[in-house]
């Protein structure tokens, strides 16, 4: 039976789909499935990074365990869900750790009482294998993703790009400059790949049948509560991960609090207009224009690029806030001062925001340069350019140009010049001079359009193609009074939000131990009640056993009574025919040389003798003529010559039925010719 369902277990995992993403999302719906075909999986790259750090296989085997209890919590926090096996990575190699620093505390306590106090400790091993660890966990995201399904969990491109949801061109790619960025970083560590690569570096054993098993049934709460080592080393990982991203969440919130403060302050809200405030129509709607802003004398704030910049790339520098995202037909306002879309430009270095893969924002550098084409008139047919190199990724191409105000420079442009679709900005038009009062205001922006497939696109909008919008993001203000207690207020309440969340934590973690006790007790209960019932069925077919030997042993002595009577029987008729034997026959006539004998013998009557004249030419059926009484039936007697000391016997049956003529013996005077009956059947 137990074959039977490991085959339809396999069946299921065997339709279940071949990416990772699908079968963690399934998961996290409740297909308890899905996780078992994740665990078989992942199995031999979880149990070879736990080995490898580890180096004693009951240790690796329980971190084995803990990983995937943490992936059974906190399968949500895996992002890009089709990032299972580069997490399970990580979080693996971070079990590991914390089981090798158990194992050393373990070890101090442990010491010999012959041991200083003192002694040092050998430092553990870092070897070739463990700095690998360390360097594929910092490659980035993609790089490390590719990695570890190829070169640590062994499997062709073609299954890798597709477990990961990517093209194989795309992986293939990613994977060359992921290996290139390894030998690179191990070679400034003094270290170097073998020629065989990977693979048969990290190489170091697979998890058994019976502890993935045992690992499934426990995570998805078949088989009881975890054993202690394993449910600790599983419950500090996980806290630690909570206590992480509380943290960060905290500081982003931080973050954005004084961004935010940033921008109430710039506004100048409460002492009229403001410095950021845009300045009221005098002459109200309906109205022409009138200039608001004059060329020579632009508004100055700080924290601005020189009011006579040289180049676009110093009209760049500084600090720029993304308001709007357009990708295609949608635009997306950023309003949220949450939102980290800050873009920083220092020298010839931009740093931009990213998503990334383990949770939250970081900024990402790259080195830009950029091209400033000569154009016509209101016309973006040949915009500058722009290009952002990071290290090992593509290069991308982009192109740009400033915005600004149409109320800015209404003392160059006339309303009809700007077309419709960009009412309220106008484009940089600097190589024919025309819009100098509107790169100087300060008001000026930048829209920024990258396109997703790496091409540089030809125009602000398009299929794949990214907008972005961005405007000068002012420096912070000293905070005002009524801000900074504001500021303070939101601080108590994050710290006693972080402290309720910890006790919150402690909470559940308790009343997560009490229901492993429970289930722990009901696991016993129901163990000693199957003990029990197992017991009642031995003896009662002990009992039945006992039974069906009785009534055997009964008919054996049935059937040797039988046998000993039949026994009996034959031994009386043998003493009988014996005694029969023993009693002495009629006297025989003294032998007549021209005679022979022919002695009956039937089993009623006496021996009988009669004589036959011989003249030495008679065979045997010539003599049988001569005995009276009903024919001989040559089955029913048993037939033999004596003739002088020897006995010759003779086969009737051959010589009637087969006429056969070998014991048809030729009779001589003086031979004694004897006939036995037999008994019938």
């Amino acid at each position: 039976m137990n074959t039977t369902l490991a085959r339809f277990s396999r069946l299921k995992r065997d339709s279940l789909p071949a990416g990772d993403g699908p079968l963690l999302d399934a998961f996290l719906a409740g297909d308890q499935a899905a996780f078992a075909a994740l665990v078989h999986r992942h199995a031999g790259l979880v149990f070879a990074t736990c080995r490898r750090v580890l180096r004693h296989q009951q240790d690796a085997e329980d971190a084995f365990q803990a990983t995937f209890l943490v992936l059974a919590r906190r399968a949500a926090d895996v992002w890009p869900r089709e990032a299972v096996s580069s997490w399970l990575f990580g979080v693996a190699h971070r079990v590991a750790l914390k089981a090798r620093a158990v194992r050393g505390r373990r070890a101090g306590r442990e010491q010999p009482l012959g041991d200083e106090p003192g002694a040092e400790r050998p430092a553990p091993d870092f070897d070739l294998a463990e700095a690998v660890h360390r360097v594929v966990l910092k490659l980035p995201a993609a790089y490390r993703a590719a990695v570890v399904a190829c070169d640590l969990e062994g499997l062709s491109r073609r299954d890798a790009a597709e477990r990961l949801g990517w093209s194989e061109g795309t992986l293939s790619g990613r994977l060359a400059r992921a290996r290139a960025l390894l030998a690179d970083r191990l070679r400034g560590t003094g270290l170097a790949l073998p020629a065989t690569g990977l693979a048969a570096l990290l190489a170091n054993g697979a998890a058994s049948a019976a502890a993935v098993q045992i690992t499934i049934d426990v995570a998805i709460g078949t088989a009881g509560a975890a054993p202690a080592p394993v449910a600790a080393l599983a419950e500090g990982v996980v806290r630690s991960m909570a206590l992480f991203k509380l943290k960060a969440m905290t500081a982003a919130v931080f973050v954005a609090c004084a961004l935010g403060f940033g921008a109430f302050a710039s506004t100048g809200i409460g002492d009229g207009a403001g410095a950021g405030g845009q300045p009221k129509d005098p002459q109200g709607p309906g109205r022409a224009p009138v200039p608001l802003v004059k060329a020579a004398d632009p508004p100055k704030r700080a924290g601005l690029p020189p009011a006579q910049p040289v180049t676009d790339r110093d009209r760049l520098q500084g600090t720029w806030r993304v308001v709007a995202l357009t990708e295609g037909d949608g635009r997306t306002k950023v309003t949220n001062p949450k939102d980290p879309w800050i873009v920083e430009v220092t020298g010839n270095t931009l740093r931009m925001p990213y998503e990334h893969a383990e949770g939250g924002w970081k900024q990402r550098e790259y080195v830009f340069s950029v091209t400033h084409a000569e154009q016509r008139p209101d016309s973006i047919e040949h915009p500058a350019t722009i290009d952002l190199d990071a290290p090992n990724l593509p290069v991308r191409k982009g192109i740009y140009e400033f915005t600004a105000p149409v109320g800015t420079c209404i003392s160059c442009h006339t309303a009809s010049k700007v077309p419709r679709q960009h009412l309220g900005f106008i484009r940089n038009q600097m190589a024919s001079g025309i819009c100098g009062p509107g790169l100087q205001t300060a008001d000026l922006g930048v829209r920024l359009a990258l396109s997703a497939d790496g091409k540089r696109p030809a125009k602000f909008t398009g299929d794949g193609v990214i907008v972005l919008e961005l405007t000068r993001a002012e420096p912070n203000e000293e905070p005002q009074a009524e801000e900074r207690a504001r500021l303070v207020e939101a601080r108590k309440r994050l710290e006693a939000a972080l402290r309720a969340a910890i006790d919150e934590n402690d909470k559940a973690k308790i009343e997560a131990e009490l229901e492993l006790l429970r289930r722990r007790a009901d696991a016993l209960l129901l163990q000693e009640k199957v003990l029990r019932d197992v017991q009642v069925s031995y003896a009662s077919m002990q009992v039945q056993r006992a039974r069906a030997q009785a009534e055997l042993a009964q008919v054996e002595l049935a059937q040797a009574t039988a046998n000993l009577q039949a026994a009996k029987v034959k031994l009386a008729a043998a003493e009988k025919a014996l005694a029969d034997a023993k009693k002495p026959g009629p006297a025989a006539p003294a032998p007549d040389d021209k005679v022979l004998a022919i002695h009956i013998r039937t089993l009623t009557a006496a021996e009988k003798v009669i004589q036959v004249k011989a003249t030495g030419n008679e065979s045997i059926l010539d003599i049988l003529v001569h005995i009276p009484g009903p024919a001989i039936k040559p089955e029913g007697v048993s037939v033999w010559v004596v003739r002088d000391e020897a006995i010759l016997p003779v086969d009737l049956v051959a010589i009637t039925k087969r006429g056969e003529v070998r014991t048809n013996y030729q009779l001589k005077a003086g031979d004694r010719l004897f006939l036995q009956a037999k008994p019938s059947k």
